[in-house]
């Protein structure tokens, strides 16, 4: 990952309601965009997803070099396979 690509939050609070929001901006090829606001529970949820996506990705590459080490797999039937089963996992 390029150190140029990054997401940005920031806390803040709005002065006409007082009511907490998390400003999001994201740098991608050296251009800064401001994304938007969400409140501290879309935030949450959304860090929710980042470490749920985090943790199958590992799980991916694991089942994947089992299946292609450890058994002998081919790359293209192991690919199928972990794509298979991350369909099955979004279907939960």
């Amino acid at each position: 990952m390029s150190t140029d690509n990054w997401i940005h939050m920031n806390s803040g609070v709005s002065m006409f309601t007082g009511e907490p929001f998390v400003e999001v901006t994201v740098m991608l090829d050296g251009h800064t965009h401001a994304i938007g606001q969400l409140s501290p529970d879309e935030t949450r949820q959304h860090g929710l997803a980042y470490l749920a996506a985090a943790e199958a990705a590992e799980q991916d590459a694991l089942v994947f070099k089992v299946l292609t080490e450890g058994v002998g797999l081919d790359k293209e039937h192991a690919g199928a396979f972990v794509l298979r089963m991350r369909e099955e996992r979004g279907s939960e």
